[in-house]
Order: C-alpha cells, then structure tokens, then sequence
C-alpha cells in the first residue's frame, strides 16, 4: 500500500502534471518531506550553447521542490524560489534532483534541492512554499 505522500505526489500531482510529464520526470524515492527524482533532458532542451537550457532545469527543479513540500499533508504552491547554477549541463544524460525540507514556520515550508549529473552538483536551488488550508487527504477523496 502506498504512504500518504507517495499518493500525494503519485495520485494528486504527477498524475494531473502535463508539464512534469512532458518533461519525462521519475520518482525515485517518495517520503514526508523528502523527494528523489530523475529525468533525462532532450536535444530540443538546449539553448543557443548547446546546453540544457536553464528554464527547463528551473522547471524541473520547482517540480520536485513543490512535490516535496506538498508530502506534508498539506496543499502548497510556490511562493518564490532561487537558482544558483555551478556550471552546465548535457542533453541526453539523466539529471538527478535531491529536494528536502528544511524548515517549517507556518504556513511557509523552505525546500532546499540539488540538481546533479555525472554524480556532480550542477544547481542549488532554494524555495519557499506557502501551504494553503486544503488537506490533501480529502482531495484524493475528492477525486
């Protein structure tokens, strides 16, 4: 039986996601507070450089960062969020993304993420995320 955050992410986001999806994102590990995933970007990723285009890390990155933040039971949204880029990225390598809780001051949930590839830290991403009133236990009910 999945846990209430594997069906939070799995069921209530993922599943409605078409971006997320577009982008070909995998969970690897799903528990409350904490979020592993993958994907591997496509040669139309690129930019101008030849190189994974930093829009699409972002979006990958704000993904997984609000996956995370949602596992606590509550729905959340972004409120904002910052990207440092150490350096850049290949199309057709997988792209590992690392995204925990760090701290909790109601209603706001700070997600902290590293992007990886080639077992390298390429991104260090930093979100706030602002939980709303909704229980995500009666919204799967819901649907």
């Amino acid at each position: 039986m999945n846990t209430l955050a594997e069906r939070i992410v799995l069921d209530g986001m993922l599943a409605g996601d078409a971006y997320s999806q577009w982008l070909g994102i995998r969970i690897d590990h799903i528990s409350e507070g904490q979020i592993n995933a993958y994907f591997i970007p496509s040669e139309e990723m690129t930019n101008g450089f030849n190189i994974v285009h930093g829009g699409v890390l972002f979006s990958f990155a704000d993904s997984i960062m609000a996956f995370c933040a949602n596992t606590l039971g509550k729905l959340a949204v972004t409120k904002n969020s910052h990207i440092s880029f150490l350096h850049s990225t290949d199309a057709e390598k997988m792209v590992k993304a690392s995204a925990q809780v760090i701290s909790i001051d109601q209603p706001y949930i700070k997600v902290d993420c590293q992007l990886i590839q080639d077992q390298s830290v390429f991104a260090e991403i930093e979100g706030v995320f602002k939980q709303t009133k909704k229980d995500w236990i009666n919204v799967l009910q819901d649907s």
